[in-house]
């Protein structure tokens, strides 16, 4: 009983950071990323690799993509993409992953940063679109 009431709190827990995404928002700020990224239905690598179900994915987790040797130790150690962890790289990722390939500046806003969470999770694994958990 105690482990169910644990795991409920941590399942409401997550709801939040997503909830306070916009994913139209998210939309509109994340064009940026697809100069390097594709996500939606039929997304394949480009210079970086494809967005769809990011969230929950673990780092590093694409087989038809190269990946740095800092983000592929993360992966091979059992990190995964969280909000938590979106957040934090996608704020500043050389900083979090420093000799990652992505030469992106990063988002600074916290609204802007929780909005492209929210885009990102709008995409299931397969590239549908998907209601983002609340």
């Amino acid at each position: 009983m105690k482990l169910a009431l644990i795991l409920g709190m941590l399942a409401l827990s997550a709801g939040p950071a997503l909830a306070q995404g916009d994913v139209v928002a998210g939309e509109a700020k994340a064009r940026v990323c697809q100069a390097c990224h594709a996500i939606g239905e039929g997304a394949g690598t480009k210079v970086g690799p494809q967005l769809n179900g990011t969230i929950g994915r673990p780092i590093a987790g694409l087989a038809d993509y190269d990946y740095s040797a800092v983000l592929s130790e993360a992966g091979e150690s059992g990190m995964v993409w969280t909000t938590d962890n979106l957040r934090r790289y996608l704020r500043r990722p050389k900083k979090m992953f420093p000799g990652t390939k992505m030469s992106f500046y990063g988002i600074r806003d916290p609204q802007d940063l929780d909005n492209v969470i929210a885009y990102l999770a709008s995409f299931a694994p397969d590239g549908t679109r998907v209601e983002p958990p609340r």
